[in-house]
């Protein structure tokens, strides 16, 4: 399903999920740099030097980019030689909830939800999480915050309403290599929960482990 949020923050998701680790390893990353730099440097040393240095990392660049390394930060990890981490959080939106919608569905689940505070609607989506991390992976490990053209900040939570089920706050925990699906919801203001296509998610972790965003 195509997101409606745009790619933003620490660790976003937006109009379209960000790809997940290339799986490329770390020794076939510096073989490829290390031929094209070998093959760039033969061929440009003849005209000096530093013709040839630069042929050779723009070859080597190259091959990294045909591998799926497309970070600035990922090319000189891999030209280093060090490991690219695949030990990630991986969260998906699987579908998004307009307020209209998103407010009847909460309406329905229990009779004594109340409605968003005035001037206020909720926005609720349902996401996957799946975590490839050695440590067991909580729900309360995560902090979701939305923002929109407003340029406020909110963080996830409907606390006067009891959302739908699978509510992602319901789940105890996430084994290394579990995926879990649940609902997130933000009591946001009008203008902003309304904002489609302007509005940008942030996901982060309070103990700093990687969060990348897949696509299904």
């Amino acid at each position: 399903m195509k997101s409606r949020f745009k790619t933003a923050g620490i660790a976003t998701f937006g109009v379209l999920a960000l790809a997940a680790c290339s799986g490329v390893s770390a020794e076939a990353e510096m073989e490829a740099f290390d031929q094209g730099y070998e093959e760039g440097y033969e061929v440009g040393y003849e005209e000096g030097y530093q013709e040839g240095h630069t042929d050779g990392y723009s070859m080597a660049e190259r091959e990294l980019l045909a591998n799926g390394i497309d970070d600035d930060d990922d090319l000189e990890e891999a030209a280093n030689g060090d490991e690219i981490d695949a030990e990630a959080i991986q969260v998906n939106i699987l579908e998004i909830f307009e307020p209209d919608e998103a407010e009847a569905l909460i309406a329905d689940e229990n009779p004594y939800n109340e409605p968003p505070e005035e001037g206020h609607r909720y926005l609720m989506m349902r996401v996957s999480v799946t975590n490839n991390t050695p440590e067991p992976l909580t729900p309360w490990d995560l902090t979701f915050e939305a923002e929109g053209p407003e340029a406020v900040v909110y963080r996830a939570g409907c606390m006067m309403a009891v959302l739908p089920s699978p509510s992602l706050s319901d789940i105890v925990s996430i084994s290394t290599g579990g995926t879990q699906e649940g609902h997130v919801c933000f009591e946001m203001r009008e203008a902003d929960a309304l904002a489609e296509g302007e509005r940008s998610l942030y996901v982060s972790t309070w103990d700093g482990r990687e969060v990348e965003f897949i696509e299904e």
